[in-house]
């Protein structure tokens, strides 16, 4: 797909991280473990007097710390927010693009493509989390849920694509198959 004319998509999703409930703890007490000692040791400090550490802290540094350690909380939180993961199949096969960074991940020819499954599947147990993972069942791109489908390719090797509507993602590429003549 790579280096040629922009094809046609016959079909796309993109998840959401902040869609699911448990990255959404994520962003949010990820955030709230980083910011939460520092914004209590301010609040320690301009109300009792209480020093930071053994030494007292002069106000740049104070400034500096407090400053970058809210910059990394913001950080987590807009990680998490914008986080998606979009899947798109075309004539010429299925693209998986994470954003951010903004990457492909992962582009499958339809060619390369024997065998296509909907699966339910063990994030944690199967691949040990969501995300770009690999496993003894191959290798995972996945966001967030159970269900995907699993692609069997030329050499062997299974591929699982996460997504919320696999049924649909199956149909696609089925369809994209055909029209190729595989």
């Amino acid at each position: 797909m790579k280096g040629h004319a922009p094809e046609r998509v016959l079909w796309m999703e993109t998840q959401r991280a902040w869609d699911s409930p448990w990255w959404r703890a994520v962003g949010i007490g990820g955030s709230a473990a980083i910011a939460s000692p520092v914004l209590w040791r301010l609040f320690q400090h301009c109300l009792w007097g209480v020093r930071w550490g053994g030494n007292r802290m002069s106000d740049p540094e104070f400034a500096f710390s407090l400053a970058f350690t809210l910059l990394m909380a913001c950080a987590v939180f807009l990680l998490v927010y914008f986080l998606r993961m979009s899947t798109e199949v075309s004539p010429a096969g299925v693209r998986v693009v994470f954003t951010p960074p903004g990457f492909t991940v992962r582009t499958v020819g339809i060619g390369g493509i024997r065998r296509i499954s909907v699966v339910e599947y063990r994030p944690i147990v199967d691949y040990g989390g969501w995300g770009i993972r690999w496993g003894l069942r191959g290798r995972a791109l996945s966001l967030w849920g159970k269900t995907g489908i699993e692609l069997t390719l030329a050499g062997g090797k299974r591929l699982l694509i996460g997504s919320q509507r696999p049924g649909q993602l199956r149909d696609a590429l089925s369809r994209a198959m055909k029209r190729k003549g595989g």
